[in-house]
């Protein structure tokens, strides 16, 4: 698919009513663990035991670490709110890589109930122009219950996805105490797609099987309430691109990158996907382009 298809169709969508938007993702992040590493050599005991009538000193036994106090820090928020409250775009733009008991252990065989906590983590961004989203919407039961924020270090997505998304991680605490219950509890995370209405599916996720019960542990939620659709559509800009001739569209914000289409010098409307220190990320469906382009080339009305 030529890259920054999504951008222009939704950039589309605004200027012409059409909806509908698609963004396919197919690396997956290399996450094997490292070589396992050599082991260390025993150290040579010493030449002489020590005499008889004197004992040998005793290792003392180090204190278990205390124990977590106060309730435990969580990401959710019930009731939630509806999940078709974002209009969903086809497509993947990120990855589910991790679910597990906030004891780090993998998620039991049996049924989670109201004494469970879980800890989901991956990335999230579009890896056809790197534009990047602020949170994910984590939804169980068609109803979202946390927004955590996207901002982690992640070099591996950087170095094998796109150089915009280094900090594309996300990690967030579920609360199952804090979880609708339905018969098929799907968990479903969306990455909103910069300033539109729309959230794309992040691929990974799977049915839980809750059960009711259980004793809910101390849970503090988030101070911030869960972050929702935007209301409207942005509206476009207006974008004069100065120069002479054809300028270029780039994949990401640098001269280094692949160019991916160009925009005739003059006076666009555009919608503005991202604003960077010297690039802009732009849409312009009457030219039937999406890149990043160079702000001395390029000036915002």
């Amino acid at each position: 698919m030529r890259g920054g298809t999504i951008w222009l169709i939704l950039a589309g969508a605004i200027l012409v009513a059409a909806g509908g938007a698609s963004l396919f993702v197919t690396f997956t992040p290399n996450t094997a663990p490292p070589p396992p590493r050599a082991a260390t050599p025993a150290s040579t005991p010493p030449a002489s035991a020590p005499p008889a009538s004197v004992s040998a000193p005793v290792a003392a036994t180090p204190a278990p670490p205390p124990a977590p106090s106060g309730p435990i820090v969580v990401d959710t928020l019930p009731p939630g709110y509806a999940l078709d409250t974002w209009q969903r775009a086809r497509g993947a733009a990120g990855k589910i890589e991790n679910i597990a008991l906030t004891t780090e252990e993998p998620l039991p065989s049996r049924a989670l109930n109201d004494g469970d906590v879980i800890e989901i983590s991956g990335w999230a961004g579009d890896s056809d122009l790197g534009a990047r989203t602020a949170f994910v919407a984590i939804a169980i039961c068609g109803r979202v219950i946390a927004t955590p924020a996207v901002d982690g270090q992640r070099p591996d997505i950087a170095r094998n996805v796109h150089p915009n998304l280094g900090r594309s991680g996300w990690r967030a605490r579920v609360a199952i105490a804090h979880v609708p219950r339905c018969a098929d509890a799907k968990l479903e995370i969306l990455a909103p797609m910069g300033p539109f209405p729309f959230a794309v599916p992040l691929d990974g996720g799977p049915v839980l099987t809750l059960a009711a019960g259980g004793t809910a542990p101390s849970l503090r939620g988030p101070a911030a309430p869960l972050r929702r659709a935007p209301t409207a559509a942005p509206e476009p800009r207006r974008l004069t691109v100065q120069g002479t001739g054809n300028i270029n569209l780039r994949r990401c914000a640098s001269t280094e990158c692949s160019v991916l289409g160009a925009l005739r010098a003059g006076v666009h409307q555009a919608i503005v996907v991202e604003n960077a220190a010297d690039w802009l990320l732009v849409a312009v469906p009457t030219a039937g382009a999406s890149g990043w382009i160079a702000k001395r080339v390029a000036r915002l009305d």
